[in-house]
């Protein structure tokens, strides 16, 4: 079984940022994948799925091996230090443009050499490339089933009184919640396809 590990700092701090990384953690368990934290307590995975919409109960907890060897993928959220990573892919996962979080320094580099980036904007990809001399991918963040459940004017069993409203505006957000959902969708398969090394471009949002 192929194997990726998922390497977060500030995992405990259960913000949208963790929720993103999750998301794309279980497109590679769809794909077969044993998908390992790598955290000091189990309790975490307990705290995840309790505070994000994430289920997490197929994942594991790695208390050893933090730099990815016997790994096939390594995803690293970084906090501005850097290692040499022993997976057979490596990516540094850019949340937001930190220039501390990347300083271009000749151990940083040699460092890079063995990691790619991958930003959640064409924003922060942008400066991302900059910085580290790098093309940066971009995956775009996760959005909840309920956001979509929320929006959508057909999505619940729940007996509904809709406001008055003519039917073509009434299709036309039906059509407009589906259109994002399809695209959300495609852009978490493209997570799958962009970290296995497969380079295609996703549907613009």
């Amino acid at each position: 079984m192929k194997k990726l590990l998922i390497v977060d700092p500030y995992l405990d701090v259960l913000g949208g940022g963790e929720e993103h990384i999750l998301s794309i953690g279980k497109i590679f368990e769809e794909k077969g994948y044993q998908v390992n934290l790598f955290w000091h307590d189990e309790s975490i995975l307990k705290a995840l799925q309790e505070r994000l919409s994430i289920r997490t109960e197929n994942f594991s907890i790695e208390k050893n091996e933090r730099k990815g060897t016997g790994y096939d993928i390594l995803l690293y959220i970084t906090d501005g230090s850097y290692f040499f990573p022993q997976a057979k892919k490596n990516y540094v996962f850019c949340m937001y443009p930190q220039k501390t979080l990347y300083k271009s320094n000749l151990l940083n580099k040699l460092k890079w050499k063995n990691w790619n980036f991958f930003a959640n904007s064409k924003y922060t990809s942008s400066y991302i490339s900059e910085w580290v001399g790098k093309e940066t991918d971009v995956i775009y963040p996760y959005i909840p089933d309920e956001i979509f459940e929320r929006y959508s004017p057909i999505s619940s069993k729940k007996k509904v009184i809709l406001p008055k409203i003519k039917i073509p505006v009434l299709a036309t957000s039906i059509k407009t919640v589906t259109s994002i959902r399809i695209q959300h969708d495609k852009c978490l398969r493209y997570a799958g396809v962009v970290l296995e090394g497969v380079r295609v471009k996703p549907s613009p949002l």
